[in-house]
């Protein structure tokens, strides 16, 4: 975390948890009221005309408060010190999450590419699972090697 000590305490408090967790229950009716009819009538019109359609192309302020929520939940969850965050998947995540940016732009291109192969080739569950697997190896491995290459900036001599 950036901010570290001071953003710790508030994210660890018991009040943001209880409010993370209501908030993600409320998410979890909002998401099934999608799917289920009769859970959909009970929605309120004014409700769900404030929270239809949740935009995907730009960062919708629900989508960054239920990123928000799972993030105060998995700091209660996980324990810092984790014997499984050393393990060789989480390790490959973590080198993921370091490198968001350009693994989020590989990830949408090997999207577009296991589109077309599966319009191409076969939409099969094994293919499915292959190209799933592929791609998270193909994004673990880009990652592994940004971290590889990064270039660590160097002292500068000093002239006087």
């Amino acid at each position: 975390m950036i901010e570290g000590k001071r953003i710790q305490p508030w994210v660890t408090s018991r009040t943001a948890l209880v409010l993370a967790v209501l908030f993600l229950l409320f998410s979890l009716v909002i998401a099934l009221s999608w799917h289920i009819k009769p859970l959909e009538e009970r929605i309120p019109q004014a409700l769900a005309k404030l929270f239809y359609p949740l935009d995907k192309s730009n960062l919708d302020p629900l989508r960054l408060l239920h990123f928000l929520a799972m993030a105060i939940l998995a700091a209660w969850l996980v324990p810092r010190n984790w014997r499984g965050l050393t393990t060789p998947v989480m390790r490959g995540a973590i080198r993921c999450g370091e490198n968001s940016l350009p693994i989020y732009c590989l990830g949408v291109l090997l999207a577009f590419i296991s589109h077309m192969a599966l319009l191409d080739i076969s939409n099969g569950i094994a293919m499915q699972i292959a190209l799933s697997v592929g791609g998270i190896a193909a994004m673990i491995a880009a990652a592994a090697l940004l971290n590889l290459i990064a270039v660590k900036p160097r002292r500068q001599p000093r002239l006087f």
